[in-house]
C-alpha cells in the first residue's frame, strides 16, 4: 500500500479522533452531590448539550463508514 494512502487513512482517523474528544470534552462538566437524593448531579448539563454529543458521535461514525469504504476499495 502506499505511504500517500497510509497517510490519507491517518489523516481521516484522526479527524474522528478530533471529533470525539470534543464529544468527550463536552461530558466533562462540573458535578455536586445532592445532600436529599445522595445522587451526583452536572450542572449545567442540559438535553441540548446531550443533543450535541449524538451529533458529534453520528458525525464521527459517518466519518468512519465512509473510510471504511475507501479502505475496502484497497483490499
Amino acid at each position: 500500500m502506499d505511504k500517500e494512502i497510509l497517510d490519507m487513512i491517518i489523516a481521516k482517523l484522526l479527524e474522528v479522533k478530533k471529533i470525539v474528544e470534543s464529544a468527550v470534552d463536552d461530558l466533562d462538566v462540573d458535578t455536586i452531590e445532592s445532600p436529599s437524593t445522595g445522587k451526583t448531579i452536572a450542572l449545567d448539563f442540559d438535553d441540548a448539550d446531550l443533543s450535541n454529543v449524538q451529533v458529534a458521535v453520528d458525525d464521527a461514525a459517518s466519518h468512519l463508514n465512509d473510510l471504511s469504504g475507501e479502505i475496502e476499495t484497497y483490499l
